[in-house]
């Protein structure tokens, strides 16, 4: 699918007024591409044209994505397994409408950080309980293995 022009004009609107910063750009820029990925699968998109002495490791890519969702210029759309790691992570997207003018990138304390991980802890209880019950519901014989948590 191709990027929406009026998508891709919003991003480079908001560097030029300098509302967002290269890192960000790059990064709204490759989601825009590649519609969603995860944190790894980006930062191997961003490092293959180059853009390694920018981002130095993924986890500055992770540390961007967090910010950034603050600011209401990326989304999480959901979990996959990544294609870089094989681990269950999230899927990080553009926004496609971004704010014309996003809050300023804040850290977040240490009670706002406790909330939102007891949030995320509570959403995959509820995925795990749902892939445990989906789990439960295969026949046996069907070539799937009886796993217990």
């Amino acid at each position: 699918m191709p990027v929406r022009t009026s998508s891709a004009e919003a991003y480079h609107s908001l560097k030029a007024a300098g509302k967002i910063n290269d890192r960000e750009h790059l990064i709204s820029q490759a989601l825009l591409e590649v519609e969603d990925a995860t944190s790894s699968e980006l930062y191997e998109f961003l490092t293959m044209d180059g853009e390694k002495d920018i981002f130095g490791s993924m986890n500055n890519v992770a540390t961007r994505l967090s910010e950034m969702r603050s600011r209401g210029l990326v989304q999480e759309t959901g979990h996959r397994n990544c294609g870089v790691t094989g681990r269950m992570v999230i899927i990080w997207a553009a926004v496609l409408n971004p704010p014309a003018d996003p809050p300023k990138a804040k850290k977040m304390t240490k009670e706002d950080e406790l909330t939102y991980l007891r949030k995320r802890v509570k959403d995959l209880e509820q995925e795990l309980a749902g892939l445990r019950a989906s789990i439960g519901r295969q026949q046996p014989g069907d070539g799937q293995q009886n796993l217990n948590f």
